[in-house]
């Protein structure tokens, strides 16, 4: 945990975004489950605004695969689901973007913030 923290201090020192470090990891679960035309436009939409495009579009994945997460039986299958359903070309960016796209991003970091606090503190008392 040490050498994380010197590796954020440093990276904020030299104005690197801590995020940016992720970023693959993030832009590995889109490439490989979307087309690529619209994996390309996800990249030049977190170069242009920032991370915030994930939230959207994750939850556009799993707007499309509702019946499938549902219907299944196995919660750690949705994963797999998301992965393995066939998104056409602009669906999942159209939907990302009409229907989640107007998301106040202010409200949700401070809902996760909430929800990480709380998480803490079960984990803590040993409630989680």
């Amino acid at each position: 945990i040490y050498i994380a923290h010197i590796i954020i201090k440093s990276c904020v020192m030299i104005g690197l975004p801590v995020g940016i470090l992720a970023l693959q990891q993030f832009m590995c679960f889109f490439i490989g489950t979307i087309p690529w035309e619209d994996g390309l436009k996800v990249l030049d939409i977190v170069f242009h605004s920032g991370t915030d495009v994930f939230f959207p579009i994750g939850l556009a994945c799993l707007h499309l695969c509702e019946e499938e997460i549902l219907s299944g039986d196995e919660p750690s299958h949705v994963r797999d689901l998301i992965v393995k359903k066939q998104y056409k070309e602009g669906e999942l960016l159209e939907m990302a973007f009409s229907t989640y796209g107007g998301l106040p991003y202010e409200k949700i970091r401070a809902m996760v913030k909430e929800e990480k606090h709380q998480t803490l503190e079960k984990l803590s008392t040993g409630d989680g």
